[in-house]
């Protein structure tokens, strides 16, 4: 398994339990398949340079955690089923 960074990118228009709620289904898929979370942060509610989804401003979401990529593909799947996540990117964080 390698260390992943992913910042994830949410509708503004959610509450907290709605944003908490699917934050807990990205970490659910992470650890129901032998990966680890080693770091979460909020960053807030930040303006975006360009409309994306129409919206203006996104809440960021920042994880490290230690994945397959089979675990980054089904994550990729439910962030892009799901239109309350606006953007996502995972990067494979230097050992």
């Amino acid at each position: 398994m390698r260390i992943y960074e992913g910042v994830f990118l949410t509708r503004t228009s959610l509450d907290n339990e709605q944003r908490d709620s699917l934050i807990q289904k990205l970490e659910g898929i992470i650890t129901q398949r032998e990966g680890k979370i080693l770091k979460k942060d909020e960053w807030g509610k930040k303006r975006l340079a360009y409309l994306v989804k129409k919206e203006s401003e996104a809440h960021y979401t920042y994880m490290e955690f230690m994945a397959n990529v089979d675990i980054l593909d089904e994550m990729a799947r439910v962030m892009r089923i799901d239109d309350n996540f606006m953007r996502h990117m995972f990067v494979k964080k230097e050992d």
